[in-house]
């Protein structure tokens, strides 16, 4: 048995000049971290499983510290009120995730026992 199948496409034209034309590109800034000083690459949402809390943790990574928070640097974690360091990492954390229940981290990064 052989079937024969048939793309059909549509152009419709639009008018992409115009619309841009009506548009300003302008950078607006929102609600920044307290504390950060420097850049974040990563961010993600998580709850470890040994938490005495039953809060979810913002966790940060990036090349940046926090002034007043002693060893925090590259990889913390924000609940809302404190920061915590997760480290001290000594170079830049460029990714993050949560896989089964875990923080995954990556980036070009060490750090000391």
């Amino acid at each position: 048995m052989t079937k024969n199948i048939r793309l059909i496409g549509v152009a419709v034209p639009f008018p992409f000049g115009r619309a841009g034309a009506d548009c300003t590109i302008e950078w607006r800034d929102g609600e920044r971290i307290p504390g950060i000083e420097g850049t974040v690459y990563a961010v993600a949402s998580y709850l470890p499983e040994n938490a005495a809390h039953s809060k979810e943790l913002l966790v940060l990574g990036g090349l940046f510290t926090v002034p007043g928070a002693a060893d925090v640097r590259n990889l913390a974690t924000w609940d809302g009120e404190d920061w915590t360091s997760l480290g001290p990492f000594n170079d830049r954390v460029s990714a993050l995730a949560v896989y089964h229940g875990r923080l995954i981290v990556g980036g070009r990064c060490f750090f000391e026992i």
